[in-house]
């Protein structure tokens, strides 16, 4: 019993070994993606919102309105979309 419980944390110990070595790596990673999600963001704030010609289309203003009028929701939006989490909804308008 001993001997297996001894492997047991063996392996566990390997386990979060390679864990704790590739931190750095998905720092980095959450780094980068968060980084690029905020540049977009920040564009599609400055370009959906502010687009003249379909703005009298009521479904394109009214997605526009909602879900890209901070930087905040457009990331959120953003994220939805690149996880394709019933973003449907949200692209057929401004299409």
């Amino acid at each position: 019993r001993t001997v297996r419980l001894i492997i047991q944390f063996r392996t566990l110990w390997l386990l979060v070994k390679g864990l704790m070595g590739s931190i750095l790596t998905m720092v980095w990673t959450f780094f980068l993606m968060g980084t690029i999600i905020f540049v977009f963001a920040v564009l599609a704030i400055e370009l959906i919102p502010n687009n003249t010609d379909n703005m009298q289309d009521p479904a394109y203003h009214e997605v526009a309105t909602t879900w890209f009028s901070s930087v905040f929701s457009a990331s959120l939006t953003l994220c939805q979309m690149m996880t394709m989490d019933s973003s449907g909804s949200i692209y057929r308008p401004l299409a």
